[in-house]
């Protein structure tokens, strides 16, 4: 059990320290015509993790109130982005509580595939505002670095054999929501884009956001591979595509923005 916590601890630091700020960047694209700020009075934040995605919301809202299902995340979360611009809950996405005031926009990001759509829906019902607006995103690292073949052919050949990333059960993969299914929870479609965000590491850098991804903790934890022989493993794999070079690397993404009617 300690093991597991000093685990998860680690993770939440992670997040917190060592994943690219990107959401912010998202946010500019989906929110672009609202960029001075202030158009929202209270966010919601579902899935915030350690905090980075809260903040980005905190751009375009007075306050901002995250929820994660990890106590670790909300912990570290809660030490980032103090009160009252920001308030932090533990607690699960389909069993959001009732908030005093309703919010004006709901923001989900990486969220998608481990939610039961429906639920989610259905209580978000409860506490958004009618006309409010509900945006999903999400973005993910690729095989793909501007200028270099050596790192596509490092990512197929030498880093997905050693950590497999999982085809089936929930989570794996990127799940298709029904668009039938939430307008008749209320939520119409207003917009959806596809992107590609550049971001540029150093390679240690780049070894500490490779050490964040779950299918990496999946064979630390399941494997018995122990955290500092995949540090060593990433620095001494990599040297030879970064070789001593800041690099740009590219994220695919998309979002998809909804405005609430309320349901039928």
């Amino acid at each position: 059990m300690a093991e597991e916590f000093m685990a998860n601890g680690r993770i939440a630091s992670g997040y917190a320290f060592d994943r690219p700020r990107l959401h912010k960047r998202v946010l500019a694209m989906a929110l672009k015509e609202d960029l001075s700020g202030g158009r929202f009075l209270h966010g919601l934040d579902v899935g915030c993790g350690a905090g980075l995605s809260a903040e980005a919301l905190g751009r375009h809202c007075r306050k901002v109130t995250g929820v994660d299902i990890s106590q670790d995340m909300v912990t570290v979360a809660r030490r980032r982005y103090p009160a009252p611009v920001y308030t932090f809950l533990t607690g699960s996405a389909e069993e959001l509580a009732p908030a005093e005031d309703l919010y004006d926009i709901v923001t989900a990001a990486g969220v998608t595939n481990w939610l039961d759509e429906e639920r989610f829906l259905e209580n978000l019902g409860g506490v958004l505002h009618s006309g409010g607006m509900l945006l999903l995103y999400d973005f993910w690292i690729t095989d793909r670095m501007e200028g270099s073949a050596d790192y596509s052919a490092w990512w197929h050949k030498q880093y997905l054999r050693r950590f497999p990333i999982p085809v089936s059960g929930k989570g794996a993969g990127r799940r298709e929501w029904s668009e039938d299914r939430a307008a008749l929870l209320g939520f119409a479609l207003e917009r959806q884009e596809s992107f590609v965000i550049p971001h540029s590491f150093e390679q240690e850098a780049f070894v500490r956001f490779m050490l964040l991804q779950s299918n990496v903790n999946a064979r630390i934890g399941e494997a018995g591979e122990i955290l500092e022989e995949s540090r060593r493993w990433f620095d001494t794999t990599l040297t030879p595509v970064f070789q001593g070079e800041e690099k740009t690397l590219l994220f695919d993404g998309w979002y998809r923005r909804y405005i609430y009617h309320g349901s039928a």
